[in-house]
């Protein structure tokens, strides 16, 4: 049975059934018939950004070691390059396989750039060793590769984006108390006191904040205020109950599940989808989750596992929307990004993709959990369902896998947060203890509670 085996049982059933009328009688019977082995691509190309790398790989039986250094391609009889197909002449980027590391195919040119508006064209002649038990056998053939794949002509992140007053002010982003608001709402006389408290200590008035929008927000309302790119915010942890900015929800959200919105331009008739992700300062704080901290204390556990806490890298992936969101006709112009996605502070880089609708078909078909809803609504960052049933796509013709194309702008923003933070130094050497003692054979134990 080979690693792609999973997904041919399904596969299977679907081909039974279009194979007869589409009402009936259907022949459900799975079938005992092995998994294609066919090459596998990976390769996706950024406008902007120098051609990236192309990954060709094939499937292994379950008993066979990995191997990334032995070649099962011959390089002597093989082509892979990319064309861009909508100018004239048209422009052709070679590959070659790189080493040691065969599975990685680098472009020739490494000044090659991919460019907004084009349309790029996957060519490989390959000559590889398809050989089901490989690498314990050997049966080489010739196949053909192609796919194509377009960018986006016009895709930007405007410069101002809208975030929730609790996150403009550092006492908001805690959450005031009960008698604080109640008193501030008795009178006017208590409203201007409270907000001259406030800008004391962190300037409203500088960020367009008036007592009125105060006001909204001691009465559980949603206000939101311009944030521009550079612009300094905090992470809310209030989880007072209030009214969420999705009319369609009646349900009352903590303040930590605000959203933040961003606008995007864009020519929806290429827009296949979104890609978020963020990248955050290494030498920075991570933030535990509030909701996480209340779950845990609710069972019973107080202290907080720190290797668990630490992430490998500097980059966060948030995960896909699709074009469009059902029941959600602000996006994609407006994508809700949720106070939670935010996870450490410092100087963040918040990533926006715009893909084309291959891409975002296959990861769809692929994996239901690679789905994010950024279209906002319930809170916002919730896991993707309902797409377990969809038959795998692939855009590669003669393989499988992808290749597509996406337009990439950004946001910065300086996170801070005033409460429950631990810092990224610490996380990653509790991290290495734990990893230390597992290649020892210790087990997983070796985790530094804070």
């Amino acid at each position: 049975m080979t690693q792609s085996g999973s997904r041919t049982a399904w596969l299977t059933l679907v081909a039974l059934a279009l194979s007869g009328c589409l009402l009936g009688p259907w022949n459900l019977t799975p079938q005992d018939q092995q998994a294609k082995v066919q090459i596998e691509v990976a390769c996706m190309l950024v406008s902007g950004k120098p051609f990236d790398t192309l990954w060709l790989e094939r499937p292994l039986d379950f008993n066979s070691a990995y191997d990334s250094t032995a070649a099962f391609i011959d390089t002597n009889a093989s082509t892979v390059r990319i064309i861009r197909t909508d100018v004239t002449p048209r422009e052709t980027t070679m590959y070659s396989m790189s080493l040691p590391y065969t599975r990685a195919w680098l472009p020739r040119a490494p000044g090659a750039v991919a460019r907004a508006g084009g349309k790029y064209r996957l060519e490989a002649f390959i000559r590889w060793d398809a050989a089901r038990t490989y690498p314990q056998t050997h049966a080489f053939q010739v196949d053909t590769l192609s796919a194509e794949a377009y960018i986006q002509a016009r895709y930007h992140i405007r410069d101002t984006a809208y975030a929730p007053l609790e996150a403009m002010h550092p006492s908001l982003s805690q959450g005031l108390s009960a008698n604080t608001a109640s008193a501030a709402l008795a009178s006017d006389a208590g409203l201007s006191a409270l907000y001259d408290s406030l800008d004391a200590i962190y300037p409203l008035r500088n960020h367009g904040i008036t007592q009125e929008d105060l006001s909204q927000y001691l009465k559980g309302y949603p206000v939101q205020k311009p944030l521009h790119r550079g612009d300094t915010a905090f992470y809310i942890f209030d989880a007072s109950k209030v009214k969420d900015a999705n009319p369609g929800n009646p349900d009352l959200i903590s303040r930590y599940s605000r959203q933040w919105n961003f606008l995007q331009d864009l020519d929806k008739r290429q827009f296949g989808g979104l890609v978020a992700s963020y990248m955050h300062d290494t030498l920075g704080n991570r933030i535990l989750d509030p909701l996480n901290q209340a779950l845990q204390a609710a069972r019973g556990r107080t202290s907080i596992d720190s290797a668990q806490q630490y992430q490998q890298g500097q980059t966060r992936f948030l995960g896909l929307t699709g074009s469009v969101v059902a029941g959600n006709t602000a996006y994609p112009d407006t994508v809700a990004w949720g106070n939670r996605n935010l996870s450490y502070t410092g100087p963040d880089m918040i990533y926006f993709y715009g893909v084309d609708s291959l891409y975002a078909i296959y990861q769809r078909s692929l994996n239901s959990g690679f789905t994010v809803s950024l279209g906002g609504g319930g809170g916002g960052g919730g896991i993707g369902r309902g797409a377990g049933n969809v038959v795998h796509f692939t855009n590669i013709e003669g393989g499988d896998g992808y290749f597509s194309a996406a337009a990439v702008d950004s946001f910065p923003v300086f996170l801070r947060a005033m409460q429950d933070t631990l810092p990224l130094p610490a996380l990653h050497q509790a991290w290495l203890v734990r990893d230390a003692k597992r290649r020892r054979g210790g087990g997983g134990g070796g985790g530094l509670g804070f």
